[in-house]
């Protein structure tokens, strides 16, 4: 925001205070002054002169000699030109003998061609102007000034270039001073002076700029379809303009703002912005071809051309002005080119509205059109000053433009939508802004500050002495708690003299959770493994957030657990569709538009970035949040994963015999899998990996990890499709819920006596199908010792076979299977019926077959 010093001054006082004090003073305050500017870039005696003849250099064809004067009947100065836009009658910004240029130019007399050229006519660039904001024609050739600019007056005060202009950097909350009359106010507080006339005095009155009417007037009427999104809308038709330059002293005043000047009705509409923060925009009444004013969502498939020239495909989320039957302007963000005003133009429909901020948010970020317009709506406008604003820019036409206004208001102003910007009331005892503050602040002291803001209030007294009950004015929306009262009192007090205080504070020791102790096991446990830990983006696109296995329902079953959470579709293995992944309201970039449900993305990101730049290999891991929704109107689930990432070749120093690692080579399913048995181990928790068809995953190289009824996560490699799309060659990961494995984490340590009496292994080998998971057979083998003489302590896959000798489709699995009673010495008779019921159980179950006996018996 750009707040010229003069027009400022134009609200209140500032004798005796300099643009630098204040600058510092609003700083100190909370309204950041990000630069003091001073308008003229080194101009001095520099004045305006009238040409009253032009006659070509006898010796030079592209020259020209012109005669100025700088009074009427005066004397006159011969000037050598090469403008070819200088004419007799023109007047223009004539820089005398002596005077100065930006740069430290100084003119002098100087000869061309045998003319001597007594001072020089300056151009728009030589007085240094901010050009790109001046009109086409003014940026080429001499600086033309307006017929009515006095002679001989000083151009440095008549373009404004002996202003200062304050350069604020407002936060968020402060969208009162997105305005003149808010930072006047502000001003107003600072130095406790009056304001030198309010809106409501310089606006005026509805006699005479029309008495307002519902929906009617001037053959004009106005509907609202969705008032939850414009609540407040009016407007005021205004016949027998004329499109004309506006005023010097209105140009200044918006080039000082960082604003084109277009023409007065244009011009009007951006002054009065910018005085009261209210947009304004004109549309030419006589383009709006029904009479109607209609306030609607756009509907699928219509467009408009904005003011920009650009066609725009509207969408139902885009709230547009139409007459009726076609969209003429996007509502708070741009009209449109088809009611835009032209030099033919003669009655206007003047617009004054209160939107909805988040509507006109989402509407500018998806056209990236953010305008001034938009700023304000997004950040809040007064609806105080909604008619204050049209009142105010209907008698500027009529003193600028020749307008007079036609009818009465006209709008639609919806109660119940509009209670939400009511004024808040908000009470604060004495006893606690002292206590918040470390202050001993009397009440006199308090009633002052908010006396200076123009806050109304009354004081009862409480249990603790005095309570203030504050009503906020609708200008000051960011004032809602009591906390943001006591910054109120603190900023107009000063920080400065808030005496520095040493809290009272209750000790505490101080230790990690439970939760971020396992977090921190399982990071160490990772980084052992030769893993990496990473950090990743919490949005994904939506395309990304489908492809991939999503779980950790809260009900924790295994037919849910995976994706699932009740509601919604489910896909192969129990996953969340991509109906179910949180999208951003709105999203900053189109490759970042939803929550993720699963860290996978995140890694394979990782993955693929580090093979684009010639990193042949790589193992990550993460621990962080993924988002489930918990159904309508409900905060999502946020529970914590870990999971890990895998891809190319294993390094050459990894030992043969680990467990984890493997024998050389890619790293594969088992190389996953055995991190995932590491963490289950360190958590003391015995869990089974089960086959499952899960998407992005392969489907004969993945697995779900169960324990007690529950999905703890998965183990996998990644589809080849999915593999092909990151560019990586058969990556293997797993994720796992952190909260499924805290609740069934066993105590590290337990005690248990020493067996007393001894135990007794069988090893038994079975021929079975390959397409039976070893996990299955154990679960068999457990059920069927259960209850059997001789009581099963462990059994242990030793050994799998598959080479030469091996029956077709078949594999050989050798299990280790000790036996121990606690209380005697087994009987070896006990022993032989509990392996011989154990082997007919999986020969039952599986169609398996003892390695030894039958037609299957091999020769291996």
């Amino acid at each position: 925001m750009r707040v010229s010093w003069a027009w400022l001054s134009d609200w209140i006082d500032l004798s005796g205070v300099t643009p630098e004090e204040l600058a510092e003073r609003l700083t100190a305050a909370g309204v950041a002054v990000e630069a003091v500017h001073r308008r003229n870039p080194g101009v001095a005696g520099v004045v305006v002169g009238r040409v009253v003849d032009v006659r070509p250099h006898p010796e030079a064809d592209r020259l020209k000699i012109a005669v100025v004067e700088t009074a009427a009947g005066g004397p006159t100065r011969v000037v050598v030109t090469g403008a070819p836009n200088v004419a007799v009658g023109g007047r223009y910004p004539y820089a005398t003998v002596g005077a100065r240029l930006p740069g430290g130019v100084e003119i002098r007399p100087l000869a061309f061609r045998g003319v001597t050229s007594e001072g020089m006519l300056c151009s728009a660039e030589e007085l240094g102007l901010e050009t790109p904001l001046l009109p086409p024609e003014a940026r080429e050739g001499l600086y033309r000034l307006p017929d009515e600019a006095p002679l001989g007056a000083d151009v440095v005060s008549l373009l404004g270039l002996d202003d200062v202009v304050l350069e604020l950097d407002l936060t968020p909350n402060r969208a009162d001073c997105l305005s003149i009359v808010g930072v006047a106010r502000e001003v107003a507080a600072l130095l406790d002076r009056p304001l030198r006339a309010t809106e409501v005095e310089r606006a005026p009155e509805p006699g005479e700029g029309g008495s307002p009417s519902p929906t009617t007037g001037a053959a004009f009427s106005v509907a609202v379809l969705d008032p939850a999104l414009a609540p407040l809308y009016l407007g005021q038709v205004v016949d027998g303009l004329s499109v004309r330059p506006s005023p010097l002293w209105l140009q200044n005043r918006l080039l000082a703002a960082g604003i084109r000047p277009i023409n007065a009705v244009v011009d009007v509409t951006n002054y009065v912005m910018l005085e009261y923060g209210q947009p304004l925009h004109a549309f030419d009444a006589d383009r709006v071809g029904t009479g109607r004013i209609v306030v609607r969502r756009a509907t699928a498939g219509e467009t408009l051309v904005t003011l920009d020239g650009r066609e725009r495909a509207l969408s139902p989320d885009d709230l547009v002005i139409t007459d009726g039957a076609r969209p003429i302007g996007l509502a708070g963000v741009m009209g449109g080119e088809n009611t835009e005003v032209v030099p033919s133009t003669r009655r206007v429909f003047l617009e004054s509205a209160l939107f909805d901020g988040t509507a006109i948010r989402r509407t500018a970020i998806r056209f990236d059109l953010r305008s001034e317009a938009s700023r304000r709506f997004e950040k809040g406008v007064d609806p105080e000053r909604v008619e204050l604003a049209l009142r105010r820019a209907t008698a500027l036409l009529g003193r600028l433009a020749g307008g007079r206004p036609v009818g009465g208001i006209v709008g639609v102003r919806d109660e119940a939508a509009l209670r939400r910007y009511r004024p808040r009331t908000v009470r604060l005892s004495l006893e606690r802004l002292n206590r918040h503050l470390g202050t001993a602040l009397d009440r006199a002291a308090v009633e002052d500050v908010f006396r200076r803001l123009q806050f109304s209030t009354a004081v009862e007294e409480g249990p603790a002495g005095p309570v203030f009950r504050v009503t906020v004015p609708t200008r000051r929306m960011d004032v809602a708690l009591q906390e943001d009262l006591i910054e109120e009192v603190a900023r107009l007090i000063g920080y400065d003299r808030i005496p520095s205080t040493v809290p009272h504070l209750s000790e505490t020791v101080g230790g990690r959770t439970s939760r971020r102790e396992a977090e921190r096991a399982i990071a160490r446990l990772l980084q052992g493994l030769g893993l990496s830990e990473v950090r990743t983006y919490v949005l994904v696109d939506g395309e990304t957030v489908r492809r991939f296995p999503a779980f950790d329902a809260e009900d924790g079953r295994v037919g849910t657990g995976v994706g699932a959470s009740g509601g919604g579709e489910t896909g192969a293995g129990g996953q969340r569709s991509g109906a179910e992944a949180l999208a951003v309201l709105q999203p900053m970039h189109e490759g970042r538009t939803h929550l993720r449900r699963s860290l996978l993305p995140g890694l394979l990101e990782v993955a693929a970035y580090n093979r684009r730049h010639q990193v042949e290999s790589g193992r990550f891991f993460e621990i962080g949040k993924v988002f489930h929704p918990r159904g309508s109107g409900a905060l999502p689930a946020e529970p914590v994963h870990v999971a890990a990432l895998w891809f190319g070749l294993r390094p050459k120093a990894v030992a043969s015999g680990s467990a984890v690692a493997g024998r050389g080579g890619a790293y594969d399913f088992y190389a996953a899998k055995g991190a995932v048995e590491a963490i289950l181990e360190r958590f003391g928790i015995a869990a089974r990996f089960v086959p499952a068809a899960l998407p992005g995953l392969h489907p004969g190289r993945t697995a779900r990890i169960e324990a007690d009824g529950a999905v703890l996560g998965w183990v996998g490699e990644l589809h080849p499709a999915a593999a092909k799309a990151y560019e990586l060659s058969r990556p293997v990961a797993f994720e796992l819920s952190l909260d499924r494995l805290l609740a069934r984490r066993r105590p590290a340590i337990a005690y248990g006596a020493p067996p007393r009496y001894p135990g007794v292994r069988r090893d038994v080998s079975f021929w079975i199908d390959r397409a039976v998971p070893h996990e299955a057979v154990l679960e068999t083998i457990r059920r069927a010792a259960a209850g059997g003489p001789a009581p099963l302590e462990e059994a242990a896959l030793f050994d799998v076979y598959e080479g030469p000798g091996a029956p077709e489709g078949r594999r050989s699995l050798a299990y280790a299977l000790v036996f121990r009673h606690p209380e005697r010495t087994l009987a070896e008779a006990d022993v032989d019926e509990s392996v011989r019921a154990i082997v007919a159980a999986v020969e039952a179950a599986h169609g398996a077959r003892l390695r030894g006996e039958g037609p299957e018996q091999g020769k291996a």
